[in-house]
């Protein structure tokens, strides 16, 4: 596209500047859609300036759109849309053509509407000329014969004090010069008006795509803006955009995976599901965890944890998975978490405690963000932030053998527990160690700790998070070996096995997790069946078990169809809680580098002093053949006063999302009396800690804390059935406010029609 230059003055009696205007020159024969750029510039070429602060058509359409246009100068088709702001190019030359003449002490007579649009623009200045004189700023107004002239009046009604007229000199007024430098600068109001801020909102992006394998042998391209408006607009399950993303080049979706779809980048649509899944998948795909909304500054990690403002639902799990991805702790001001159990005032921590809001990576904390972060903070959210500021990042070489192994999902376990920091570390620890190091061994563990506090939950965590298959069994129902693996070979019930014996044979091969809960509480015969498995991963069995009698040692089979098992992969996980007095006296002894002090060094070496103790306790009780077959021994440690309020904040979240379903009257398993409450934790940490303080139990652990979440649930209960109305379905929602008031926990209930 070429271009041409148009110049003006504006004149005074002693002062001038020149004024160019920038305007496009279209091929021949083609209609003006719209004038593209018109920039007004210093005269001496500072245009990077005039275009960013220079955005006269938007500030003058309304009262250019009221001035007359020549006769001659019909509108266009789509004209009439805005123009953007002045923009650079700048060139005092005019065509040969052009009868304009410029003479800095003469008049000025620049080209004509018609002449202009039949120059620059390759139109007919009878058919298909545009209004030009409509697109220029009101200081520039045609004179009646078509040329453009310095309009003084709105000169002096734009700049007001500057008196820039015919009787003003140079040496009395301001110059036009400094008039020109007031037109490039915003005025002082525009000046002091901020900029709009996010509402934190993204736009619905409509799509046709259909999520889901493709339906035909069609050739199809990815479009990062079909699958997010599916995404939107489909209430799309991870499975269904798995099988959509599996249409296409995997190359490809790497490479517009993280493309902005409307000003966003699309991993923003992705967090906004609230599904965890959706979130791992987008990253399996190239996803990146850390992006940041450019304009705002907004970085995924702050708009996960405030969507769930908009979206009435708590967002812990996304924020946690987050961290879990690579996400970082270090774009929200650390006064939001830490220390992370403090009630956070509603506009957020005060400017003396936002030390580091100033880093280039906070900036976006300020204003309407930092007032609805300090809202929607929780106290779980609050405590993820503050253990993964705690917790050292894997290795390089960690993450190298996790990404060769494909177990990178492996190094976010420690981000999704509560309490257990070592437990976890040493469990992470010694599963890379496996994985780098080929073994025929299977992992044997041991998990050794208080009742409640956690085993059960980092065994069901490190299997979803590595996506292996996990059978718990419960071993204070086996007395018997062949009640744990099934009957053998010719007894009554053997062609069906046993939960155990199936389980190993389906995974034949496969990395997968046994579970034995309450293994203290088996017995000889089953550890001998078991001392095999563990040694060499191929399970076998003896033969003859009988007292005074040879035995041969044999292969295990199925015992449904007497195929060979190999579990050598299998991560075997004992849980006992036999050795709590030992975990209990070391506790107290070291109870300030456990508990109150934060040198998590120190603490990672009085655990190893620990799990020596708890190994010496174990083979007391089991003897050596089953003790010198376990890799590890981890312990469990009592919660800590801040852990167990947030295992308390944790089950009330839960039963938020049971009471938010709506109500349904009908008989039935599907029967909801109690629905359509909206809770809300006032205050959240002095709630919490109340009730833990007060229910917190060493010996029954999280359960004690459980008991704590039922007496608010009878509370709120009780407050459900004082409100005098009936109880209706599609009613609306009703505000269910927990506090404390006088050192007591107190639940109050605000009915749809008091609200």
């Amino acid at each position: 596209m070429q271009t041409r230059f148009r110049q003006v003055y504006v004149r005074g009696r002693n002062s001038r500047a020149s004024i160019k205007l920038y305007l496009p020159k279209i091929k021949a024969k083609k209609t003006i859609s719209r004038v593209v750029d018109v920039t007004i510039a210093r005269s001496k070429g500072d245009v990077e300036r005039a275009v960013k602060l220079c955005n006269v058509n938007s500030k003058y359409r309304g009262r250019v759109s009221q001035r007359p246009s020549p006769a001659a100068t019909p509108t266009p088709p789509g004209s009439e849309n805005p123009l953007p702001p002045f923009s650079n190019g700048f060139n005092g030359s005019h065509s040969p053509g052009d009868k304009s003449r410029l003479h800095p002490d003469k008049g000025v007579q620049t080209p004509s509407v018609q002449s202009l649009a039949s120059s620059d623009f390759g139109g007919n200045s009878k058919s298909s000329e545009p209004d030009i004189a409509a697109h220029y700023p009101p200081f520039l107004s045609p004179s009646e014969n078509g040329d453009f002239r310095a309009d003084t009046e709105a000169l002096r009604d734009r700049f007001g004090s500057l008196n820039v007229d015919e009787q003003s000199s140079g040496q009395d007024k301001r110059s036009v010069t400094a008039a020109k430098d007031q037109l490039l600068e915003p005025n002082s109001a525009e000046r002091e008006k901020p900029e709009k801020e996010w509402d934190f909102v993204l736009p619905n992006i409509l799509s046709t795509s259909v999520l889901g394998p493709a339906l035909t042998g069609d050739y199809e391209t990815f479009n990062i803006r079909d699958l997010v408006g599916a995404m939107q607009n489909s209430n799309a399950n991870a499975q269904m955009i798995q099988n959509y993303l599996e249409r296409f080049d995997h190359s490809k979706i790497r490479e517009h995976i993280n493309d902005d779809v409307d000003g966003f980048p699309a991993m923003f649509y992705a967090a906004e599901t609230n599904k965890e899944d959706i979130l791992r998948l987008w990253v399996r795909y190239g996803g990146d965890p850390t992006v940041v909304h450019t304009q705002s500054g907004v970085p995924l990690l702050a708009f996960a944890i405030m969507n769930s403002e908009r979206i009435q639902t708590d967002t812990a799990l996304m924020t946690a998975t987050l961290l879990s991805l690579g996400a970082s702790q270090n774009v929200i001001p650390s006064a939001f978490y830490l220390p992370y159990l403090q009630d956070l005032p509603e506009t957020g921590p005060s400017d003396d405690r936002l030390q580091d809001a100033n880093e280039e990576n906070k900036q976006w904390c300020k204003g309407l963000a930092r007032g609805k972060l300090a809202r929607t903070a929780t106290l779980s959210q609050r405590y993820y932030l503050a253990r993964a500021a705690r917790t050292k990042k894997p290795s390089l070489r960690q993450q190298q053998v996790a990404q060769k192994r494909k177990a990178e999902p492996l190094l976010g376990l420690p981000n999704f527990l509560i309490g257990q920091t070592v437990a976890a570390k040493i469990l992470l620890d010694r599963l890379l160690s496996h994985l780098t190091v080929s073994s025929k061994k299977p992992l044997v563990l041991v998990f050794a700790g208080p009742s409640g506090h956690g085993k059960t939950e980092l065994a069901r965590r490190l299997g979803s998070t590595l996506s292996l298959e996990l059978e718990v069994v419960d071993c204070t129902t086996f007395n018997r070996e062949m009640e744990l693996f099934g009957p053998r070979p010719g007894l009554v019930g053997a062609d069906k096995g046993s939960r155990l014996n199936n389980f190993l044979a389906d995974n034949h091969e496969k990395r997968c997790i046994v579970f034995l809960d309450e293994f203290d509480k088996t017995n000889a015969d089953i550890h001998k069946t078991l001392l095999l498995p563990f040694d060499n991963g191929e399970a076998q069995l003896l033969e003859s078990l009988q007292v005074g009698t040879n035995s041969t040692v044999g292969e295990y089979q199925d015992r449904r169809n007497g195929d060979k098992i190999n579990c050598s992969k299998t991560i075997w996980i004992l849980a006992t809680n036999m050795h709590d007095p030992v975990i209990q006296s070391f506790c107290v002894a070291n109870n300030k580098a456990l508990f109150v002090d934060e040198d998590e060094s120190e603490r990672e070496r009085l655990l190893k002093q620990l799990s020596t103790k708890i190994k010496q306790d174990f083979l007391n009780h089991h003897q050596a053949p089953i003790t010198g077959r376990i890799s590890t021994f981890v312990p469990f440690l009592p919660f800590s006063p801040g852990e167990q309020a947030v295992i308390i904040h944790k089950h009330l979240l839960e039963l938020g999302r049971k009471v938010r379903t709506p109500v349904n009257l009908a008989e039935g398993d599907d029967e909801q009396l109690v629905g359509n409450v909206k809770m809300r934790v006032r205050r959240d940490a002095s709630v919490c800690q109340l009730l833990a303080k007060n229910d917190y139990h060493t010996d029954l652990g999280a359960r004690s804390l459980i008991t704590a979440v039922d007496t608010i649930k009878t509370l709120m209960v009780d407050a459900y059935l004082s409100v005098d109305e009936e109880i209706t379905e599609g009613g609306g929602m009703s505000e269910l406010i927990i506090d404390v008031n006088g050192g007591e926990a107190v639940v109050n209930i605000v009915p749809p029609k008091s609200r």
